[in-house]
């Protein structure tokens, strides 16, 4: 369905973001073997995490049985989040529990796609989070 009419949907999300040869690329790429269905995978996966009392997983919902402690991450982290995107920053609620070096920048302006409406200032925060 999301393929029909040669993405056209999908590429109705992006608006006059890209243009034709930035589209063209991105088309080659949905192309790809179970390159839509690792796409949604990430969508159908946001809600998964830890166990979370408040959020009603008190046991969490990994399928997997891992441990919730064996799930540190002992590395600096950037989450760069856009401040108009349907996905709320809640989404990062609870984060910081297993990546004990996180950083949460907020991007004021950039809706969903900050990566083509703001590449500049994208690529200085990770400049930036790089070299501290």
């Amino acid at each position: 369905m999301l393929s029909r009419d040669d993405f056209a949907s999908m590429a109705s999300w992006f608006g006059d973001v890209l243009t034709g040869e930035d589209l063209a690329v991105y088309k080659d790429a949905w192309r790809q073997p179970r390159a839509l269905t690792g796409m949604l995978n990430w969508y159908r996966a946001a809600d998964a995490g830890p166990p979370d009392p408040e959020r009603g997983r008190p046991e969490g919902n990994f399928s997997c049985g891992v441990p919730p402690e064996s799930l540190a991450v002992p590395v600096e982290t950037l989450v760069v989040w856009v401040n108009e995107s349907l996905a709320p920053l809640s989404l990062v609620d609870g984060l910081a529990a297993y990546v004990s070096k996180l950083s949460v920048v907020t991007v004021p302006g950039a809706g969903h796609w900050l990566p083509e409406r703001q590449p500049a200032e994208l690529n200085r925060l990770i400049r930036e989070f790089l070299s501290s």
